[in-house]
């Protein structure tokens, strides 16, 4: 062989090396994830949901909150609390909720004239949806959110559902008295 036939040949097989290289890297290399990673960020990266009440009183110290991940678990936070309050809402629920994932941008673009109780001494809601990554900022007041869209009518039951619960476990005496109650409610004996 030439010695332009042997600069040809290892030009060729590092050529090779590299494409090759790089179709393992892009496509087949498993993807390292760390063991320690919390499973609520690995959550919160497809789907979570942050709301805060807000008015325009400045005398409140903490307006009450809370964060909803996919897997229906939220963190509870209200002014009167000192410590968060953790739950799980109904999967009825979350189902109807997850089923505005593809409207959200629309819900986020900004109103022509925005209604804004928080000014008249009202509340509004900002809501922080995380989807697939991607983040939509909604706010009863400064988007299409608004306070009477169907989806605003469904987060004001996800509040009532999480404030509710958080009620109802300190209203009764345990768990026992709250099951027999929602029995009742639900099942129709009462």
């Amino acid at each position: 062989m030439k010695r332009d036939e042997w600069m040809l040949l290892t030009l060729t097989f590092l050529t090779g090396l590299a494409i090759g290289m790089y179709v393992y890297i892009m496509f087949f290399k498993p993807t390292y994830v760390p063991e320690n990673l919390n499973t609520s960020e690995a959550e919160a990266s497809e789907w979570s949901l942050v709301a805060k009440q807000y008015s325009s009183d400045a005398d409140r110290s903490v307006e009450p909150s809370f964060r909803l991940l996919g897997d229906r678990s939220y963190v509870y936070l209200s002014g009167g609390q000192d410590e968060p309050l953790e739950g799980k809402i109904s999967s009825g629920l979350m189902r109807e909720l997850r089923e505005f994932d593809e409207d959200l941008y629309g819900y986020s673009a900004a109103p022509i004239q925005p209604d804004c109780p928080s000014v008249r001494g009202g509340y509004d809601f900002e809501y922080r949806f995380i989807v697939n990554n991607t983040v939509y900022a909604l706010d009863t007041c400064n988007t299409y959110l608004g306070h009477d869209t169907s989806l605003a009518l469904l987060l004001e039951e996800v509040w009532d559902e999480i404030e509710g619960r958080q009620q109802n476990s300190v209203r009764y005496g345990g768990f026992s008295e709250w099951a027999e109650d929602w029995i009742r409610r639900n099942i129709g004996t009462d």
